[in-house]
């Protein structure tokens, strides 16, 4: 850069730096100032509601003395004094008079929560409240939560009990519900909340018991409080705000190029680690192909080599039975020539259908109905396995091919029936759901074992000796159907496989 253009550049930029520290001695001031007028705010609104509760305190002493006062006088009064008489009309016209003084008196003390009327320590009279209305209670109705409580005498063997400092009580200070509380002072404050002010004021509550000392709380949000302050601070905030953006933007312009620099070399860097994701993710795809590929054609290998080896030996005896003229014996050789042929076809037979199992003609069809023609042929081919079936009362249409799903279900009864040999037991479930048809086959074999559970449907897999492409085969059909199947060892011993198939809503089935 040369001078002249350095010296230019300097002024602007300390002129610059002068306005930014300007903006922000001016925020700080006004900040120190907001914070002031908060914590005044506070202290303020503290006293406020300590106010508040020093006078509710004192209007609470003064309704309970003159309740206290005016009981007293209303335990002479006639209505209360004289005895129940024996006769059932006079006694009903009595206790009519003794409720009307009684709610008479509550209606002009609005701080009594409960007044109750005791003949022999015996209540027999109750007077509540329902919200601020006083009303005559059931004797057996559940006492009335109010701390205090005090009695006068009335003739002999008879108490009128009055008690004070519950709902009621508080509902005379008309205060919000739940912001009025009455507390012994052996009970610890309350702790106030993060947006709440707690204030209390001792309550002298004499005559009254139990004879402690009491205390008024009173709790307000902070938050209504400081509603004009909260303002203010929002306003502020929302200029400061404006002052932060612009310094900020001032500070951006400048990072800008090294941003776009950085920003470039980044996306480069990515765009390569994407690459070379994708290329390691081909490498992999093409070794586990490749792995596939030599597990197959090693397992067709070893299926096949199997028969060819018994084959050349029985060639063998073949050549030496004609060769001897020993027909009988020729025939029964090539029998078993025939047989290893006829294993070779259906290793052949069972890879193919692995390879493209399920592609017949896709059409509507009732899949209770091939789950019940299945379950009938497996009946009589295997007499040694008893099959249970349940299946719902309505169809269950699929899109499906009825041979190919059958040959699924015949493959996994087949298996159970194998597994657990003569006497064994397999269930068949096919329920409806919002989606799918789910068919449930479970038996009571040993299980699956556990180191085939990963691989369980890959072809001349096995834990019984078998080829293990029956439910290769399985797999490749439900997959053909645009369905799953899987398999699990049951908790109760055995093993249950679940093949869902996509329904079709409200067809037909063919």
């Amino acid at each position: 850069m040369e001078p002249r253009a350095r010296s230019v550049v300097a002024p602007a930029t300390w002129a610059v730096l002068l306005l930014l520290a300007g903006l922000v001695v001016v925020d700080l001031f006004a900040i120190r100032g907001l914070v002031r007028a908060r914590r005044e705010a506070v202290a303020a609104a503290e006293a406020e509601v300590g106010l508040r509760v020093e006078l509710e305190a004192r209007t609470l002493e003064a309704a309970l003395a003159a309740a206290r006062v005016d009981l007293g006088v209303l335990s002479g009064a006639a209505p209360l004094a004289v005895a129940t008489p024996a006769d059932p009309v006079l006694a009903r016209r009595a206790r009519l008079e003794a409720e009307s003084a009684l709610l008479l008196f509550a209606v002009g003390h609005p701080v009594l929560d409960e007044l109750v009327l005791e003949v022999a320590g015996v209540p027999s009279l109750r007077i509540g409240r329902a919200g601020a209305e006083p009303l005559v209670l059931a004797l057996a109705a559940a006492r009335i939560d109010a701390p205090l409580s005090t009695q006068a005498q009335i003739g002999e063997r008879r108490m009128l009990v009055a008690r004070a400092g519950g709902a009621a009580s508080l509902a005379l200070l008309a205060a919000p519900a739940n912001r009025v509380r009455l507390r012994p002072d052996s009970e610890p404050p309350a702790t106030p909340g993060a947006d709440e002010l707690v204030a209390s004021a001792q309550l002298e509550a004499i005559g009254w018991r139990p004879e402690m000392t009491w205390r008024v709380e009173r709790s307000e949000p902070r938050r209504a409080l400081l509603a004009r302050v909260e303002r203010l601070a929002a306003d502020f905030r929302q200029t400061l705000a404006i002052h932060l953006t612009l310094i900020v933007l001032s500070c951006g312009l400048g990072g800008l190029a090294l941003r776009s620099v950085t920003r470039t070399a980044w996306l480069a860097a990515e765009r390569a680690l994407a690459e070379e994701r994708r290329e390691l993710e081909r490498r992999v795809w093409h070794a586990d192909r490749l792995a596939s590929v030599g597990r197959l054609a090693a397992g067709i290998a070893h299926e096949i080599n199997n028969p060819l080896a018994g084959m050349t030996t029985w060639l063998d005896l073949l050549e030496e039975d004609v060769g001897a003229g020993e027909r009988r014996r020729a025939r029964e050789t090539a029998a078993r020539l025939r047989g290893g042929l006829e294993r070779i076809r259906d290793i052949v037979r069972r890879t193919l259908l692995f390879a493209a199992p399920g592609h017949g003609l896709l059409e509507p069809l009732d899949l209770a109905t091939v789950v019940s023609e299945t379950v009938e042929f497996v009946a009589a081919l295997e007499e040694g396995l008893a099959v249970s079936v349940d299946l719902p009362l309505e169809p269950v249409l699929v899109a499906g091919d009825r041979a190919a799903l059958g040959q699924l279900l015949l493959n996994l009864l087949l298996n159970a029936a194998q597994v657990q040999g003569p006497g064994g037991a397999a269930e068949v479930r096919l329920r409806g759901e919002w989606e799918h048809a789910v068919l449930v086959v479970e038996d009571r074999g040993p299980g699956i074992p556990a180191e085939l559970v990963e691989r369980l449907f890959e072809p001349f897999v096995s834990g019984r000796g078998s080829t293990g492409l029956g439910l290769a085969v399985c797999h490749g059909i439900a997959r053909a159907h645009r369905g799953t199947i899987e398999g699990e060892n049951r908790a109760q011993g055995g093993a249950r496989f679940v093949v869902r198939i996509p329904r079709l809503p409200g067809r037909e089935a063919a």
